[in-house]
């Protein structure tokens, strides 16, 4: 079954922000496409220099001087795929109203003696590999603010998304940001000896890369996660990172959900130069122990054994509502008082209807709102809480559209806060 999205909340006020002309996931506005934009050079994995290039794709026919920005990164093992693959989803957040960018990373790491991709020498070149691309997002992220009156955008509203190494790419640009986190693997190491003369294997310099270094900074508001991971959660240090959507197949092969080594369900030994990731899973735990609440984090795993998306239509609709919510609302998470509630939903994703377990609230007639990301109130009812609670089942439109929306209880003179997703 689907893994319920049940919200433990503190009791919270919710201010909904930016009205109901926020909108940036309907496909409305026609696409421009600025190819094969160059953005810098930085050296291989194998010392030969290697040229780096987006394609930007903006919309056409808004008004809109401050838009928001989007990086999608394709996936590859770290060793294949191109920016061309993520342009489907860059005019599709462009026709929404962003300015999408496919940027290239430096691919490719060292294999045993005789033996190709996806073999890898040892472990240390995968997170080597992850390294570099990180290095080569925050310089794309730099460059995309530095060009932010010639683009319209606004440098506080920078996104980065990804499917499997882009996944661990936008995350590591995201939460990779001390000299201090810094791998041991990432300085100077041992060759690796695949060849003759054995292939050197020199420091990959500072955790911000080298392109436009005190230009610019890198940070990002938020980052979609599809099926990739970390290779250290304790880059998690707080909760004042990015907010984070992920998805992720309980027993994809390639990228566990929990903490196995990457390929760990491909036969013939691939995995053993690989090292341990944690996938979406994993992630959650930390991202939850850290303290992240649910307007920073949301999680669908589905119960599957592919490394790949079950349903395009539904994650896209998800993390794309997701991100127009970072973009559109302001929520405050203000505590009233020192009591914690399980404000449990479910089922969650609903489809016409769902319950509301009342667990932990008081008795009495409280005021049940249903709100878009919007701000629109979609539905306004009285809802009695009796104790000791009993679940009760709250009838929503059938027609509401797929996404986000906002549950706000209201009872004497405190509000109880959550989410749920329409399917």
């Amino acid at each position: 079954m689907k893994k319920l999205i049940t919200i433990t909340s503190l009791i919270l006020v919710a201010h909904l922000g930016q009205g109901q002309d926020c909108n940036y996931f309907d496909p409305v506005h026609g696409v421009y496409a600025e190819l094969d934009v160059f953005f810098g050079i930085d050296t291989r994995f194998n010392g030969a220099p290697d040229s780096l290039f987006m394609d930007i794709y903006k919309p056409v026919g808004d008004d809109n001087e401050a838009r928001p920005v989007i990086f999608w990164y394709y996936g590859g093992g770290f060793s294949g795929g191109n920016r061309q693959e993520m342009a489907t989803f860059c005019q599709l957040y462009a026709s929404r109203g962003f300015v999408a960018v496919a940027a290239d990373y430096r691919l490719g790491f060292e294999t045993p003696l005789l033996v190709s991709y996806p073999y890898a020498y040892d472990p240390n070149e995968l997170v080597r590999a992850n390294y570099r691309a990180m290095q080569d997002a925050k310089g794309a992220i730099r460059f995309m603010k530095l060009r932010a009156a010639q683009d319209s955008t606004d440098v506080n509203n920078f996104f980065a998304g990804g499917f499997s190494a882009g996944g661990f790419t936008a995350l590591a640009a995201g939460f990779w940001d001390l000299a201090s986190e810094k791998p041991v693997s990432c300085g100077a190491i041992g060759p690796a000896n695949n060849n003759i003369p054995a292939s050197p294997r020199p420091d990959l310099g500072p955790v911000e890369g080298h392109l436009y270094v005190g230009e610019a900074d890198a940070t990002l508001k938020g980052i979609v996660n599809i099926f990739g991971g970390m290779v250290d959660t304790t880059l998690i240090s707080d909760n004042t990172g990015p907010a984070v959507y992920m998805y992720h197949q309980s027993t994809d092969p390639i990228v566990f959900c929990g903490h196995k080594q990457a390929y760990w369900n491909i036969p013939l030994g691939v995995p053993n130069g690989y090292p341990w990731v944690h996938g979406s899973c994993d992630l959650e735990d930390r991202f939850l122990f850290m303290g992240y609440t649910p307007d920073q984090l949301e999680f669908y795993e589905h119960p599957g054994n592919e490394h790949a998306v079950h349903d395009v239509n539904l994650i896209d609709s998800l993390s794309a509502r997701f991100v127009e919510r970072l973009i559109c609302t302001d929520i405050s998470t203000s505590v009233t008082g020192e009591e914690t509630v399980e404000l449990a939903v479910y089922p969650n994703p609903f489809s016409n209807s769902f319950w509301l377990s009342p667990k932990g609230l008081p008795s009495g007639i409280a005021r049940l709102e249903l709100i878009n990301t919007a701000g629109q109130v979609l539905l306004d009812s009285p809802v009695n809480i009796e104790q000791p609670g009993s679940p009760i089942e709250i009838q929503a439109a059938a027609a509401l559209p797929t996404g986000l929306y906002f549950i706000r209880i209201s009872l004497g003179s405190k509000i109880y806060f959550t989410k749920i997703l329409k399917s």
